[in-house]
């Protein structure tokens, strides 16, 4: 057999071979590049004028919004991506623990984590990742950096109750995946304006009232929208860089393989 001929139809099992791989690969770069299809579906549970501005602004910017009414959903959440809960329905039923058990996303704000019962209920504490709901004034500032807090740096203030008082939380003992995004005095040193969990598979966040879709404030309305982007999207169970690895150890497997189905043939 001639270099030519022999190279030609070692070229040719190759192809063959690695064909279904390239196209796993083309899958997977498919499914890094688009973690979410289809457009977002939110429910916002409360039916007051500042409830429907947060569907407003939602709707602005290209996601699918509700308004349910604020004492309680009306049917069950499965269609929904994202809960917002600025009601004053209590969820006796525990539906919400249920959405977060899902792979979804809850936004409570304000005063809701007392209506849901974080002072004595553990479920409550745990999907929202802080063990008990307070009051403070003074200045929110961010602790950390994190996307939903976009390009803003530590130490930056998001929002001032100056002399009036400002719902908080307080103690996140006991939740491995409570990430205090804002407090009030310097970072780390007062209670938890904007907090960010992960439970269960799923994800949620707390807002303190002085941060909402006030129209006007593109800071708050950064802040928010980038939250419900980042609650709509699944917790990844496998990082990219972990897809990419494992990709190119399948591709060097299957080129190990041919090399020795080469040798033997020789």
């Amino acid at each position: 057999m001639s270099g030519n001929a022999c190279c030609s139809g070692l070229n040719r099992e190759v192809h063959l071979a690695l064909t279904p791989l390239v196209r796993g690969v083309l899958v997977l770069g498919v499914l890094v590049s688009h973690p979410a299809l289809g457009q977002t579906r939110v429910a916002v549970i409360g039916d007051t004028g500042g409830a429907i501005n947060w569907c407003t602004l939602l709707q602005q910017n290209g996601y699918e919004c509700y308004n349910l009414p604020g004492s309680g959903p009306d049917g069950p959440l499965d269609n929904y991506d994202v809960v917002i809960h600025v009601g004053t329905w209590a969820d006796p039923e525990g539906m919400l623990a249920d959405f977060m058990r899902a792979g979804k996303g809850v936004i409570t704000w304000s005063t809701v984590p007392d209506i849901l019962g974080i002072r004595t209920d553990p479920t409550v504490q745990a999907w929202i990742g802080a063990n008990t709901w307070a009051q403070a004034s003074g200045q929110l500032v961010t602790a950390t950096r994190d996307p939903i807090l976009g390009t803003l740096p530590v130490g930056t203030v998001v929002a001032d109750c100056f002399f009036s008082l400002c719902t908080i939380l307080q103690d996140t003992s006991g939740h491995p995946g409570a990430k205090p995004l804002a407090t009030f005095g310097w970072p780390g040193s007062g209670g938890i304006g904007i907090l960010r969990n992960t439970w269960e598979g799923g994800q949620s966040v707390y807002f303190t009232e002085n941060i909402g879709p006030v129209p006007g404030n593109p800071q708050d309305e950064e802040i928010i929208l980038n939250a419900v982007r980042v609650l709509s999207q699944p917790i990844p169970a496998v990082s990219e860089w972990g897809l990419v690895v494992m990709t190119l150890l399948v591709l060097a497997a299957g080129l190990v393989v041919l090399r020795r189905r080469r040798v033997t043939a020789a």
